[in-house]
């Protein structure tokens, strides 16, 4: 049963990756991936340590539009306890 959940998991994230158009969300979703797949890709992490470009105003007001539009949608987002567990679990410092 496990299998069949995983390879669900595996053929949605593929679809959804095959019918995306913007270069630049493809780039993000291999950079991400990376990192928590921890896969040893040396010129992606080279390049994530070299571009240390602040967001701008516009990129950052996207997202706000986006995180509205999916509000106004009914979709749900993160739980604030999911969240807070999430960073507690990468930043475990935090804490103290």
């Amino acid at each position: 049963m496990r299998t069949i959940d995983l390879n669900a998991y595996r053929n949605e994230l593929a679809r959804q990756i095959l019918s995306t158009d913007d270069l630049e969300v493809l780039k993000k979703v291999k950079k991400y991936f990376a990192r928590v797949a921890k896969v040893e890709d040396t010129a992606a992490v080279a390049e994530e340590k070299e571009d240390l470009t602040p967001y701008t105003m516009e990129e950052i007001n996207s997202w706000i539009d986006e995180a509205e539009a999916e509000e106004e949608a009914g979709i749900p987002g993160i739980p604030w306890q999911e969240a807070r567990a999430d960073l507690l679990k990468e930043c475990p410092w935090l804490c103290k």
